[in-house]
């Protein structure tokens, strides 16, 4: 016959419990080996299981993985992405700036990956949308234009004033798309100018959407790239954002040449052409190359008296050679003389900065 506790022995064992003292091994959680409810007690609360505590990783090794939301860019090529578009938002912001005659900042803020429905949910509903072809890749990225940064430019390029007014939340006319069609011609002709050292992309313009739950060019699950702006004018404090999203599935062929040692060096090579095509853009450049012979002060009073045949006296001599500036700085002595009829003057020699013209 088994042992059956008493009363008093009971009661100890559940004030032992409620007080985290030891039970000696015995398991209140275990159906077999539970004590029997005190008087009054709910069964089944006598006979509740234990849960169980989660275990916690204290290995600063183990770092947890999500399968919903897997990272397929490497942290290196992450940071590669965000050097590149730190170029394209200080190119874009001064070229919008003589477009549109006021001051644009725009601040690049740190890529992160995402879902496509992920990005698409948070955007607002109606917005500019710009599907762009990137060939040769195969596949096509999706541009975002926010509102709040696309009236006050339409306002501003319809010759608008400084003040700052709340977007009108309605769809875009055919006009304000035109417009705004013009903005993006401009952020594409940045954009190809960027990547140019990474892949020789051909961005265009394939499609446009004011409702972004309709886009359908990628698969919701699909992991993308998203790259954010955020554009501002000075000129009333007006701003939006101005979104890039590139899917992994269309960069993917070039994320290869996205390393930094591998993009530095193109930009590096990519440099040394660029400076090599202004040198020769600017041989034909024309200049305007001024010869001074002297200079003296004259008295007001003997300025207005002078008339044709007048001499006026300096302090340099004839034999002394003469300055040649462009653009207003002492660049070239010369000699003064006549060639075939012509005045002429003849290079001597390169002039310093602190050259006067009475040398």
């Amino acid at each position: 016959m088994a042992d059956v506790l008493s009363q008093s022995e009971v009661d100890a064992l559940l004030q032992a419990v409620g007080g985290g003292e030891d039970t000696g091994g015995f398991d209140l959680s275990s159906p077999t080996g539970a004590a029997p409810a005190a008087p009054g007690a709910s069964p089944a609360a006598a006979a509740a299981p234990k849960k169980k505590a989660r275990p916690q990783f204290e290995d600063k090794n183990v770092t947890i993985y999500d399968f919903k939301r897997p990272n397929r860019v490497s942290p290196e090529q992450m940071r590669a992405l965000s050097s590149l578009h730190e170029q394209f938002a200080r190119n874009l912001a001064a070229e919008l700036t003589g477009v549109l005659r006021t001051l644009i900042d725009i601040q690049a803020s740190q890529a992160e990956q995402l879902t496509f429905q992920e990005f698409t949910m948070s955007l607002p509903n109606p917005t500019s949308i710009t599907v762009l072809s990137c060939e040769p890749l195969s596949g096509e990225i999706v541009l975002e234009l926010n509102p709040t940064i696309c009236f006050p430019v339409i306002d501003k390029l319809l010759g608008g004033g400084h003040a700052a007014a709340a977007a009108p939340e309605r769809a875009f006319t055919e006009i304000e798309t035109r417009l705004i069609s013009q903005i993006v011609d401009h952020i594409i002709h940045n954009l190809q100018e960027v990547w140019t050292p990474v892949a020789n992309l051909h961005f265009s313009v394939v499609d446009t959407e004011t409702n972004p739950q309709i886009l359908q060019n990628v698969a919701p699950n699909e992991i993308v790239v998203l790259l954010t702006f955020e554009v501002r004018m000075s000129e009333g404090e007006a701003g939006g954002m101005l979104n890039l999203c590139l899917p992994f599935n269309v960069i993917e062929p070039i994320m290869g040449s996205l390393s930094s040692q591998s993009w530095f060096m193109d930009r590096s090579r990519a440099g040394k052409e660029d400076a090599q095509r202004i040198r020769t853009n600017l041989q034909d450049v024309n200049m305007t190359l001024e010869c001074f012979i002297a200079e003296t002060d004259i008295a007001l009073r003997d300025f207005r008296n002078l008339k044709p045949g007048d001499i006026i006296t300096t302090s340099k001599l004839a034999r002394h050679p003469v300055l040649a500036h462009i653009g207003g700085k002492p660049k070239f002595r010369a000699t003064m003389g006549q060639i075939r009829g012509h005045k002429a003057m003849r290079i001597e020699g390169r002039a310093r900065e602190t050259d006067k013209i009475n040398l």
